[in-house]
């Protein structure tokens, strides 16, 4: 009988996982006009932040090349449990290059959100998340390393 509990267990959380992973957001205010992404980053969510019950808001700030790449990547989250997941969607994405008289050139500080909510859908879910998350201020992550 404790197996089968367990088990239960384990696919609740299972599922509350696939849950969260489809309901993440990446934050509509991304308005720098000279670092449009390509398409936006996907990141997954943390498992353990769902188990958790944890929501959570990311900056991510970068620079982008001459051929549109995020490089030099700082991020800070409210949790740290999404650092490195913020980290590695961004660093993921291709931008479009900004060009001044036809030449390519670097895109420094170019900031991203990325908001990851476990709850979305109605009025009432977004309010309680984004009440949660009005109290909880951003902390720069430590260096992470994406491969």
């Amino acid at each position: 009988m404790k197996e089968q509990g367990r088990g239960m267990r384990l696919v609740s959380i299972f599922a509350m996982v696939l849950i969260a992973v489809s309901n993440f957001a990446v934050a509509q205010e991304f308005d720098d006009s000279d670092a449009q992404p390509l398409s936006p980053p996907v990141p997954t969510y943390p498992v353990l932040a769902a188990v958790l019950g944890l929501d959570g808001l990311c900056s991510v700030r970068f620079s982008v090349d001459q051929q549109g790449l995020p490089f030099n990547l700082f991020t800070s989250c409210t949790e740290p449990v999404f650092c490195y997941e913020a980290k590695r969607a961004v660093s993921e994405v291709r931008f479009k290059p900004v060009y001044v008289n036809g030449h390519p050139r670097i895109r420094e500080d170019v900031v991203y959100p990325i908001e990851f909510r476990l709850e979305q859908g109605s009025p009432e879910a977004t309010e309680r998340a984004s009440a949660r998350l009005a109290v909880k201020t951003e902390q720069p992550c430590q260096k992470i390393p994406v491969s």
